[in-house]
């Protein structure tokens, strides 16, 4: 043993905290950087983990708000496309009553139920004193009918039922949902794939 490490070893065993020069030295020459144990990762690696999770959680976030936003707004198009359905069988009805000498012909409303049901919506239609006009509900269709008493004159001269169903319009938006929901799942693994 060379007498500098007898030094340290007995400064050591004193309690002193000082190295002799020589072996400051060494320890520079081999290096100082600590070598970490086998639980930990370098903080370089564990900084760009959590980059690379804010922007995978940014992404995400940015789709599931691109489709609720999106989603809102196809239900209130489709809720105004139902009310301009109703506005033209109603306006369809009346001036149907009009024509001529004032009554219905039913072959006048035949179009307009037809464009109805395109749309997925089926419309009864009763006169003045409840009897039925003409008619592409089912027997019984009662549930979610839209009831419009429509009136010339002051004077109440039919009523309106129509019923949406599942067809038309609304599998023409539910459609759309899913189209909006596949093209933002790929836009967000693409971006995810994408180097920064």
């Amino acid at each position: 043993m060379t007498r500098a490490t007898l030094t340290a070893v007995a400064a050591g065993l004193a309690g002193q905290t000082r190295v002799p020069r020589a072996d400051a030295r060494r320890a520079a020459d081999v290096g100082a950087c600590p070598v970490p144990s086998r639980g930990q990762q370098p903080v370089g690696l564990r900084l760009a983990l959590a980059f690379v999770a804010v922007a995978v959680l940014a992404v995400a976030l940015v789709a599931v708000l691109a489709v609720l936003f999106t989603g809102k707004d196809i239900a209130v198009l489709v809720q105004q496309r139902r009310d301009d359905l109703i506005r033209s069988l109603a306006a369809d009805a009346i001036s149907t009553y009009e024509t001529g000498k004032p009554g219905w012909l039913n072959l006048h409303l035949t179009p307009a139920l037809d464009l109805a049901a395109r749309d997925g919506a089926q419309a009864t239609i009763f006169n003045g004193r409840g009897k039925v006009v003409t008619t592409t509900l089912p027997p019984r269709a009662a549930r979610r009918l839209a009831r419009r008493p429509l009136t010339l004159r002051g004077r109440r001269i039919v009523t309106l039922l129509v019923r949406f169903t599942g067809q038309g319009l609304v599998a023409s938006a539910n459609s759309l949902r899913a189209s909006l929901v596949r093209a933002v799942i790929g836009a967000a693994g693409l971006a995810a794939l994408l180097p920064s």
